[in-house]
């Protein structure tokens, strides 16, 4: 009697079913909390270049860009949306990196506090300093990470009187 039950055709359509459900749930929470990204394109324009990488992992602290736009621009159209592809090269590779939309139109104290100047300026806060960009392009952006990330002041020493021309 038990094998005629496990051979019944509803039993093996229940088992199935079962398992099809606990395969989909698992891909489902595999596609959910693994986030496998590979850039295929030709000049590798959907990835950031090595120095980029390793400038990302200098910086110990919480990285904040605050860019000062509006919601359309005249030449580029939706610049924010260009702004957060373009920045989500970066919090791939930083988790802590922190994206904030002003609109200077809206908060126009704030703006005017930050000295912007143009729309879709980004102002980039490492550790209590900050730079300004004007430009969106991974050169400046990584320059700026670069000068943020190297803050600590030289000291220049020189010796005078030992014989030396003046």
């Amino acid at each position: 009697m038990l094998r005629k039950f496990f051979t019944s055709l509803s039993l093996r359509n229940l088992i199935f079913v079962g398992l099809l459900l606990a395969t989909a749930i698992g891909l489902g929470y595999l596609a959910n909390r693994h986030h496998l990204q590979r850039d295929i394109t030709l000049n590798a324009s959907n990835s950031l270049e090595p120095a980029s990488v390793s400038i990302l992992g200098q910086l110990d602290g919480a990285l904040t860009i605050t860019v000062y736009a509006t919601e359309q621009d005249a030449k580029l159209g939706d610049i924010r949306k260009l702004i957060r592809e373009f920045v989500s090269l970066y919090q791939r590779h930083k988790s802590d990196l922190k994206l904030v939309f002003i609109n200077p139109e809206k908060e126009p104290e704030k703006t005017r506090a930050a000295r912007i100047q143009l729309n879709g300026e980004m102002v980039v806060e490492y550790a209590g300093r900050n730079e300004h960009l004007t430009q969106i392009n991974e050169q400046s952006l990584t320059s700026a990470l670069l000068r943020l990330a190297h803050s600590r002041e030289q000291t220049v020493m020189y010796l005078i009187g030992h014989g030396e021309r003046k």
